[in-house]
């Protein structure tokens, strides 16, 4: 056991607690699959520096905290407060507040024939089975090593949220259906007390030739909220020849904590788009991984994160070949200021057999103060002939020839300064999202950015 049985010990305690009252109890498939969970949590508990795929997520403060299930909230949140984090464009929205579902502050307009958009709570009274076909993946809670080795210790918080998993999106088109509108799902943190946990499931499903964009959203009602932790993970199934854009904004409390994961699986000529937006919460980590299992997929993850203060950021990929013809393009970039510490990691592994791969990853990091940190560790791992792969990683500080040439046309410190991070984040951003959304995160930037910089 990696774990200290006592940090372990109220997790299972809370979970025997819970477990006759959480969604799906009657379906002996799933309360087996929550009992394999917290079995595997108790076994090896949080992961801690010296498991590799988390060197850089030092958990040890929540391993000192003893958290609770947040409870659902039937009313106290307005309409007002949900508008100010909703896109503005036309969109389907879920919403759910401690991640429990909440119909009243949601907005699903009419769907066509062969598409579902609910809560995963009310997906498994209503489509037991396909949940179940889709939920059950083995690999969310092993990660599979080139050489032979399966290792259970790095998805230790995704048995965890299985366990304890309350609602989340539910997502399903079937082949061919597509979505003229992006699903927003609003994931909204209102904790009553200090040190509870939300743990929200998604399940996005897109059959073959399927369309669909989605935009999660994770923040908080309340500024001077306690601490919490969100837990998060979403998996998505990309059917052959499916298309699916997914982003993220992650916009926690200053003093949350912040850990999410992300499984994709692509088919024959499937393509995802992942854009991934990180500025709030104290301790934060997101982590992807990809799995090209089909020929011919493309996977493209791009990320921002934005870092003041004294946060910690991790963001954490991997994106497996594992067949012919596939393409990844990646490209993270952080921008960190006062004593913020920022870490990319970043893995692609092309298994044999996947010939003609081609693969390219990038991180670049901009420090604007002498506090600042950033760490960054691209990885290739080839056992595949008849390739294409590259990586690369930079950090640096503001060019100072670019600052000196806008201060010489009479533009102050602070705005030329604004003026070249905003250069180096808003291509990204613009190349990552689909339009209609695109000025969703460009604002949340821009609240960053007029905080941030000096």
């Amino acid at each position: 056991m990696t774990m200290d049985p006592a940090t372990t010990a109220p997790y299972l305690d809370h979970f025997a607690e819970l477990r006759p009252a959480l969604p799906g109890a009657r379906l002996d498939w799933l309360d087996r699959l929550r009992a394999n969970a917290i079995e595997r949590f108790a076994w090896h508990g949080l992961p801690g520096v010296k498991v590799e795929e988390w060197k850089y997520t030092n958990l040890a403060t929540l391993a000192k905290t003893r958290f609770r299930a947040a409870a659902p909230l039937a009313n106290s949140i307005t309409g007002a407060a949900v508008a100010r984090l909703s896109l503005a464009a036309p969109c389907h929205r879920l919403t759910f507040v401690n991640g429990h579902y909440r119909a009243d502050l949601s907005n699903l307009e009419a769907l066509p024939d062969g598409a579902i958009v609910t809560g995963l709570a009310a997906a498994l009274e209503a489509h037991p089975n396909l949940v179940e076909a889709h939920l059950t993946d083995p690999r969310d809670l092993i990660e599979e090593r080139l050489s032979g080795q399966r290792d259970p210790r790095p998805h230790a918080l995704v048995a965890l949220n299985a366990a304890f998993m309350t609602d989340g999106a539910f997502i399903h088109l079937r082949p061919g259906v597509g979505l003229d509108k992006p699903v927003q799902v609003l994931h909204l943190a209102a904790p009553r007390a200090g040190s509870e946990i939300i743990q929200p499931r998604g399940l996005i499903i897109a059959e073959a030739g399927a369309r669909l964009s989605v935009i999660e959203t994770f923040a908080h009602h309340d500024a001077g909220a306690p601490d919490y932790w969100s837990n998060a993970v979403t998996q998505v199934a990309v059917g052959a020849g499916a298309d699916v854009d997914h982003a993220r904004l992650q916009a926690e409390s200053a003093s949350a904590s912040h850990i999410a994961a992300t499984h994709a699986r692509l088919d024959d000529g499937a393509r995802y788009r992942s854009f991934v937006m990180s500025i709030g919460a104290r301790l934060s980590r997101d982590e992807i991984r990809a799995d090209l299992a089909g020929r011919d997929g493309e996977c493209r993850l791009n990320g921002v994160y934005l870092g003041r203060r004294d946060q910690r950021m991790d963001h954490w990929t991997r994106v497996d070949h594992r067949a012919a013809g596939g393409t990844t393009d990646e490209t993270y970039k952080g921008v960190l200021d006062d004593s913020a510490h920022g870490a990319f990691q970043g893995k692609i592994r092309v298994w044999p057999g996947a010939t003609k791969s081609d693969a390219r990853q990038l991180n670049h990091n901009l420090l604007l103060s002498n506090g600042a940190e950033a760490a960054s560790k691209p990885e290739l791992e080839i056992l595949a002939d008849d390739v294409k792969c590259s990586h690369g990683a930079t950090v640096g500080d503001l060019d100072r020839d670019a600052l000196f040439y806008l201060r010489a046309r009479g533009i102050d410190q602070a705005a030329a300064e604004r003026l070249l991070v905003e250069a180096f984040v808003s291509a990204l951003i613009d190349e990552s999202v689909p339009e209609d959304t695109g000025a969703y995160f460009r604002a949340a930037f821009a609240t960053w950015l007029g905080s941030a910089v000096r």
